[in-house]
């Protein structure tokens, strides 16, 4: 089944019925926060459970990593601090 990539710039359920995660792409522009933790839940909504989670400075231009997480009841990915970032999921 090949992967699909979807954008992420706020908090968002990508899929409430699991599926595979396959890895995570993250760019950091200007206004990027001094410290921003991407985080991935398996769940519906951050109360999950926590499978990955990623510490991006301005320094970072991209930030790639390979995942192939089997995601049971659903996937939701969350930062604290969205300015400057994007966040490109890969994912079926």
């Amino acid at each position: 089944m090949p992967y699909v990539s979807t954008k992420i710039t706020a908090n968002t359920l990508i899929s409430a019925t699991g599926g595979l995660l396959g890895g995570v792409l993250i760019v950091a522009g200007s206004g990027a926060s001094t410290t921003n933790n991407v985080k991935v839940f398996d769940s519906a909504d951050n109360s999950g459970i926590q499978v990955a989670e990623f510490d991006v400075t301005p320094s970072d231009t991209e930030l790639y990593r390979g995942l192939d997480i089997v995601m049971r009841t659903g996937m939701y990915v969350e930062c604290a601090a969205w300015t400057g970032l994007a966040v490109y999921i890969l994912h079926n």
